[in-house]
């Protein structure tokens, strides 16, 4: 048996994106943000984490492919928050939301000459 590397930054990718993405956190930012405007919404908390996944742009190799298994992991938390049916309904709302923005932006990406990020944005 091999060490795989890529496997072990996929699984310290998920851990860290369901900290970040919690069911609980994301509702106490809906709520601290409704009764003080001032403090972070969860609109901006999503663009951030996004803004954060999708400025890795890596040359090639390794770094690369973990650049974009990191945006695929992403993707597919915010999938499983916004098929949560026992979440705070404006965060399934905020999610999905977010998501329809980000197919959008990944259907612009996937035209790039780079094959593997095209698949990756095509996928």
């Amino acid at each position: 048996m091999t060490f795989d590397p890529l496997a072990a930054a996929e699984s310290a990718a998920d851990n860290t994106l369901n900290l970040l993405l919690h069911p609980a956190r994301l509702a106490r930012i809906v709520e601290q943000n409704a009764f003080d405007s001032k403090q972070l919404s969860l609109k901006e908390y999503l663009r951030k984490i996004a803004n954060y996944v999708a400025t890795n742009k890596f040359q090639g190799g390794y770094e690369k492919q973990v650049a974009l298994l990191i945006e695929k992991q992403y993707i597919f938390n915010l999938l499983e928050l916004a098929a949560q049916k026992n979440q705070m309904q404006q965060v399934r709302a905020v999610v999905h939301q977010h998501l329809s923005g980000l197919q959008k932006s990944f259907e612009r990406a996937s035209n790039q000459e780079d094959v593997n990020r095209s698949a990756h944005y095509a996928y």
